[in-house]
C-alpha cells in the first residue's frame, strides 16, 4: 500500500511539472491551448516581434484585460495613468497582451500599428479612452425590437461593426506591436477559441474582435474565416467570456509560446473590469426552482470561473500575479449603461483601487520601467510618441472637432474628475 500512494504521488509530482513548464512535444498534444498557440514562421507584413532564439533570464511582462462590456473604462483609467507615470506607451512596457469580449477590443486597439509610422501605436491609452467615451453609445446601441434581449440581441451589430471598421479598416489580426491574444467560444463545439499572433491563420481585425465581443444576448455571434480560406473553413464565434472572462492563462501561454519563457520569469498586470463589494442575498437559493435560478446563473458561472482563474494563478504566479479589480455597486456592474453618471463611477471607483494599492502599483511601475529600458536596448524605436505627464485629456487625432459630444464632455465634471485623479495618484506613486 505504501509503495501505490509513493507511486501516485509521483505520478501527481509529473503532471503538476507538464502544466508548470512549456509543453513538449509528447504533451502538447493533450493541450488544446498550446496546439492553438503554436509557433508558426510569422508573415512578411507581420509586425509582432520575433521570439528569442533562446531564453533570456529577464522577467516578462504580460497586460491581462477582462471582458466586462463599458466597464473595460476602468481598465484605460488605469493604463493612462501608467503610461503618463512611465512617460511611455504600453507597448514599450509589455512583452504580451491578452484580451476576452470587450477587453479584447482595448487590446487590438493598444497594438494597433500607426499606418503613418508602422513602428509605433497608433493610439495610446488616453486617446482610447476617450474615443471609447465619445461612441460609447455606438457600441452598445439598444434594438427595441429585442425586448430587452428576450427575442433577439439586445444591440445593433451592425452598428458596432461600423465603428470598428472606421478604427481598424484593412488591418489584419496578425499585423500587431505585440504578442496578442484574444479569447472567444467556438460556437459549434462550445469549447474555448483563441486568436493568436502565433496561429498559422491570420484574420480580419474586425472579424476577431467583433466574435470575441458577441456577448450572448447583446450582440449576434459571428461567422468567422481565415484569410484567404474558403467558406467551408468559416466556424460560428461568440464571445469568450463565458469560458475565459480573465484571460491571464490564455497570455501566460501566449508568452510560454513566444519567447521560450519559463513560467517563474512571467509577470502579470490582470485589470478586472469591477467586483460587487457586497455579498449576496443567498437565503432565497435554499428552496429556489429552475425560474428563481435562471437570473442567478449567469453571475454564478462568471464569478466563478474567474475566481477559479484568480485562485490558481495566484497559487503558481504568487507575487508575479498583480490583480487590479474596482469594488462597485451592483447597479454599476450591467454592461449596457452609458450615463455620464456611470462613467463617472467608474472614475471614482478606479480612483480608490488604486489609492488603496498605491504600493504595489508603484512596485509594478518599477518593474515596467525596466522592462521598458531592456526592449529600448533590444531595439531601439526609430521614432517615440511623446507623453506628457501634465497634458490635458486629448481627442483621438481620427475624431472630428466641432461642437459635439467631446466638446461636451470637456466641459463635464468628467473631465475634471480625470485631472484631479490623475494629479492625486501621481502625487502617491
Amino acid at each position: 500500500m505504501q509503495v501505490l500512494d509513493f507511486i501516485g504521488k509521483i505520478g501527481t509530482c509529473w503532471l503538476a511539472l507538464i502544466f508548470l513548464t512549456t509543453p513538449t512535444s509528447a504533451a502538447a498534444k493533450f493541450d488544446p491551448l498550446a496546439d492553438l498557440l503554436s509557433e508558426e514562421k510569422k508573415t512578411l507584413h507581420q509586425t509582432v516581434p520575433s521570439p528569442p532564439t533562446d531564453c533570456p533570464k529577464h522577467n516578462y511582462w504580460l497586460l491581462s484585460l477582462d471582458g466586462g462590456g463599458v466597464r473595460v473604462l476602468m481598465q484605460l483609467i488605469t493604463l493612462v495613468l501608467i503610461e503618463e507615470r512611465t512617460g511611455t506607451s504600453v507597448i514599450d512596457l509589455f512583452d504580451a497582451i491578452a484580451g476576452t469580449s470587450a477587453g479584447g477590443l482595448v487590446a487590438a486597439l493598444l497594438t494597433l500599428p500607426d499606418p503613418a509610422n508602422p513602428l509605433r501605436p497608433k493610439y495610446s491609452a488616453k486617446q482610447i479612452l476617450m474615443l471609447l467615451i465619445e461612441n460609447k453609445e455606438e457600441f452598445l446601441k439598444p434594438k427595441w425590437q429585442s425586448f430587452r434581449g428576450i427575442l433577439s440581441p439586445r444591440c445593433k451589430t451592425r452598428t458596432y461593426k461600423n465603428t470598428l471598421e472606421t478604427l481598424f479598416g484593412e488591418n489584419t489580426f496578425k499585423n500587431r506591436l505585440l504578442p496578442t491574444v484574444l479569447v472567444a467560444q467556438n460556437l459549434h463545439s462550445y469549447g474555448v477559441h483563441f486568436f493568436s499572433t502565433t496561429d498559422a491563420q491570420d484574420f480580419s481585425t474586425i472579424s476577431a474582435v467583433l466574435a470575441s465581443g458577441a456577448a450572448p444576448t447583446y450582440h449576434n455571434p459571428q461567422h468567422v474565416t481565415p484569410l484567404g480560406a474558403s467558406r467551408s473553413e468559416s466556424r460560428l464565434i461568440g464571445d469568450g467570456g463565458p469560458c475565459m472572462n480573465n484571460p491571464v492563462l490564455a497570455g501566460m501561454t501566449l508568452v510560454q509560446q513566444h519567447y521560450k519563457a519559463p513560467l517563474e520569469h512571467i509577470h502579470t498586470l490582470s485589470l478586472g473590469t469591477g467586483v460587487l463589494g457586497v455579498s449576496r442575498e443567498s437565503a432565497p437559493l435554499q428552496r429556489a426552482g429552475a425560474f428563481r435560478w435562471l437570473g442567478e446563473l449567469p453571475d454564478l458561472f462568471l464569478t466563478g470561473q474567474e475566481s477559479v482563474v484568480n485562485h490558481f494563478t495566484r497559487l503558481f504566479c504568487k507575487g508575479r500575479y498583480h490583480r487590479f479589480n474596482p469594488v462597485l455597486t451592483l447597479e454599476n456592474l450591467d454592461i449596457m449603461g452609458v450615463a455620464d453618471e456611470k462613467i463617472l463611477a467608474f472614475f471614482k471607483a478606479t480612483h480608490v483601487m488604486l489609492a488603496e494599492k498605491s504600493a504595489e502599483l508603484s512596485s509594478v511601475i518599477e518593474s515596467l520601467r525596466e522592462t521598458s529600458q531592456r526592449k529600448k536596448l533590444e531595439c531601439p524605436p526609430i521614432k517615440t510618441t511623446h507623453y506628457n505627464s501634465k497634458s490635458t485629456i486629448e481627442a483621438p487625432p481620427s475624431l472630428p472637432k466641432g461642437d459635439g459630444v467631446f466638446e461636451r464632455l470637456q466641459r463635464s465634471f468628467i473631465a475634471n474628475i480625470f485631472r484631479k485623479l490623475s494629479s492625486s495618484l501621481t502625487s502617491r506613486l
